[in-house]
């Protein structure tokens, strides 16, 4: 395992609970490298209350991708897509163990 965790910058625009969930998720993974009780059970250390942000994440979903498509489109057209999306990468983090 490359021990590398990829966050694309797209979940800037989810509420910071839900960021915070999905970074404690991934970082997770760096002990567990499953879905496993354990992992949740880490998770659940770090994020007591991560079920209900699941929840929400599954429910409001749609909301983002939508507004994605949406915002990509619209900028897209214009040619000017990097100009108004600069902040919108996929994040490397390299950790070692």
């Amino acid at each position: 395992t490359s021990k590398t965790i990829y966050i694309n910058s797209k979940i800037s625009m989810l509420p910071l609970d839900a960021i915070d969930y999905i970074i404690a998720h991934e970082f997770c993974h760096i002990i567990y490298m499953n879905h496993s009780k354990d992992f949740y059970a880490l998770v659940q250390k770090i994020i007591p209350n991560y079920k209900e942000i699941v929840s929400w994440l599954k429910e409001n979903n749609y909301k983002f991708v939508l507004w994605w498509r949406l915002f990509n489109k619209k900028y897209s057209a214009k040619n000017n897509f990097d100009k108004y999306c600069l902040n919108i990468i996929n994040l490397n983090f390299k950790i070692k163990a």
